[in-house]
């Protein structure tokens, strides 16, 4: 019973740790998702100015 208190500790550490690995892991397919989605964006905005140029052409 010597221990106990600190492996309770170490259990609520592990614990924790385990949901902000997942956290991370969403916030990163968040953070690519977002990037994808602009670069996409961007992507368009220049085709589209490049079609405008060639009419203008």
């Amino acid at each position: 019973m010597k221990y106990a208190k600190h492996l309770k500790c170490l259990y609520y550490i592990g614990k924790c740790s385990k949901y902000l690995y997942y956290t991370k892991k969403v916030l990163c397919i968040c953070a690519f998702g977002i990037a994808a989605i602009l670069g996409i964006s961007l992507v368009s905005k220049s085709c589209c100015g490049c079609k405008a140029l060639k009419g203008l052409i």
